[in-house]
């Protein structure tokens, strides 16, 4: 009896050993990469047409009779899949972004003065060809000019699109919005982002320059209040939709959106707020 109970725990210890060797498999999620992609230089390493298989690509440009370049064509396994040309740009900016779901987009953007370039924006492969996800010369349409923007903040499936715009109502602005993968592709998750301040300050305050309607919610005639010249207001987020852009505001502890200006100011009699500067 005595050997069979030490053959039981032996038999005991030598499956609790066999169950403490079998290999566990860690389950890990993808992180979202981001890879500098460099003009006239060819890659072999990376997937640009989502099959998860590596893609041989690289962008060709073309020197002008200047000091900068007039043609950039983005070749995807021998087959060109994007081009400008009969342009002018300085500089040539791409990087390959992958998602953890494993779709990859491309960061395109050629620089130009005051950051007009021909083209700024994310790009996705669809057959045989990089379409556009994400245009950043575009999103304030006519409130504003010098539009351009980059890819500021990477997510599991997920991105921060960061926008710049030269806005008619307050001047140089930052503005971030998150993108989210849908239905195979990204797409905006909110009509309202945030300003970002590249000073490291999180508000900004705004002299009021005349009188000036808030209303209750971005996109609606119901006003809330009215500002007056020389109300000291803080900013708030900013919302664009369908082609309008509303600027929230805080006074007296009270909320409202005021609509901005679709027109570049005259004089600094038509300014919304006094203390904003413009550049460019």
């Amino acid at each position: 009896m005595k050997t069979n109970r030490l053959f039981k725990y032996f038999m005991i210890a030598v499956l609790m050993m066999g169950i403490a060797m079998i290999p566990t498999k860690a389950v890990e999620a993808a992180n979202t990469t981001s890879v500098t992609i460099k003009a006239d230089k060819k890659y072999t390493a990376y997937d640009i047409t989502g099959d998860r298989k590596k893609d041989t690509f690289y962008i060709k440009t073309i020197p002008d009779k200047y000091d900068g370049y007039s043609t950039a064509v983005l070749s995807i396994n021998g087959k060109a899949a994007w081009q400008i040309k009969n342009t002018r740009f300085s500089d040539m900016k791409a990087r390959l972004i992958t998602l953890s779901n494993g779709k990859p987009f491309i960061y395109l953007y050629a620089v130009a003065d005051n950051g007009d370039g021909p083209v700024c924006g994310l790009f996705q492969y669809n057959k045989g060809k990089l379409r556009q996800v994400i245009n950043f010369q575009t999103l304030f349409k006519t409130y504003g000019i010098h539009q351009s923007g980059d890819i500021v903040k990477l997510g599991k499936d997920r991105l921060t699109a960061r926008f710049y715009v030269m806005s008619y109502s307050l001047g140089p602005s930052y503005v971030d919005y998150t993108y989210a993968y849908q239905s195979g592709t990204l797409k905006r998750t909110s009509t309202t982002g945030s300003f970002y301040y590249p000073t490291g300050k999180n508000t900004r305050t705004l002299t009021v320059n005349k009188a000036i309607n808030a209303y209750k919610t971005a996109g609606s005639n119901t006003r809330a209040f009215t500002l007056k010249k020389g109300n000291r207001v803080t900013l708030g987020k900013c919302w664009v939709n369908n082609g309008k852009v509303y600027l929230q505001v805080k006074y007296n502890g009270r909320y409202g959106w005021v609509k901005a200006l679709n027109k570049a100011p005259q004089n600094n009699n038509q300014k919304q707020f006094s203390n904003v500067q413009y550049a460019g």
